[in-house]
């Protein structure tokens, strides 16, 4: 499946990036949740701080809502594209980002 392919999936509502946990995710002392099922932990050790760790845990948390504003983000800029070199490159830069996910499902 290309990123094309996979961003049209996307904005007819047939996410080929569906097959993950849905969210919301929350995150609390280090621990992902999908409601009150536990999907994965940031361990200090693997981090330079628990702060960090902390951290970690919440960028794993929002991945849901951060690819689905990524998503929107793509839809909008193909929808309205310029031809605008920054534009472009953005654009392409978050086809990057989700090509890799699309291939794990397509494969």
């Amino acid at each position: 499946m290309t990123s094309l392919q996979a961003l049209a999936c996307a904005s007819a509502g047939n996410s080929p990036f569906s097959i993950h946990t849905p969210g919301p995710w929350s995150t609390e002392r280090g621990q992902i949740y999908a409601g009150s099922v536990c999907l994965a932990e940031a361990f200090s050790g693997a981090a330079n701080s628990q702060a960090e760790a902390l951290a970690n845990a919440r960028l794993m948390a929002a991945a849901p809502e951060l690819l689905a504003a990524l998503l929107a983000l793509v839809d909008v800029m193909i929808e309205g594209d310029t031809g605008d070199t920054d534009s472009s490159i953005a654009l392409f830069e978050a086809v990057a980002v989700i090509t890799p996910l699309a291939g794990e499902v397509a494969a």
